[in-house]
């Protein structure tokens, strides 16, 4: 328990105590956030930035969209490297959003959900070709809706796109542990 200075009224401050027991990153570290509300909260910051990405990616975002695009191309069925290229799309989408407060929040949700669903198991997600396939055609239309500042659009084709990955998420990481690809 510690004090933190807090405002009642918009100009005196005060101190009061606050616990930092049972916040949601402790709660997520210790595997106490399902994996669906982890999902849901992704889904909320990252609709909201491919909005924002829309509205401020500059041309250096774009192509640094269309390099994790090539490498995804480059790499289906290859859980690894898979992995990183969807990583390097999320992450130049974020920064197009020119917003630092919703990347640092979904970058901690993005490490709870590899907590929870176990890094080797979302991994294996990039093993199918098919699956692979399918994730890299919504992230085109995805930066498709972004090149065309199409915000409505974008957010759009990010819900789908996290809706499916949700379902997969949550499939996987019912299975066993197993090896890489």
């Amino acid at each position: 328990m510690e004090t933190v200075p807090y405002s009642d009224n918009g100009s005196v401050f005060r101190e009061r105590a606050v616990s930092w027991e049972g916040t949601a990153c402790e709660l997520s570290l210790a595997g106490r956030i399902p994996l669906a509300d982890l999902l849901e909260a992704r889904k909320a910051l990252e609709v909201t930035q491919a909005a924002l990405a829309a509205a401020r990616r500059s041309e250096e975002d774009l192509r640094a969209m269309e390099r994790a695009l090539a490498a995804m191309a480059q790499s289906i069925g290859n859980g690894e490297e898979g992995e990183e290229a969807d990583a390097a799309f999320h992450l130049a989408l974020s920064t197009a959003s020119r917003n630092a407060m919703l990347a640092d929040l979904l970058q901690t949700v993005l490490d709870r959900i590899e907590l929870v669903s176990e890094h080797a198991r979302a991994t294996r997600i990039f093993c199918d070709t098919a699956v692979s396939e399918q994730l890299l055609g919504e992230h085109q239309a995805i930066y498709r809706a972004i090149r065309r500042q199409d915000a409505a659009e974008a957010q759009e084709k990010m819900k789908l796109h996290l809706f499916h990955v949700g379902r997969l998420l949550l499939r996987f990481a019912a299975l066993p542990q197993a090896g890489r690809c």
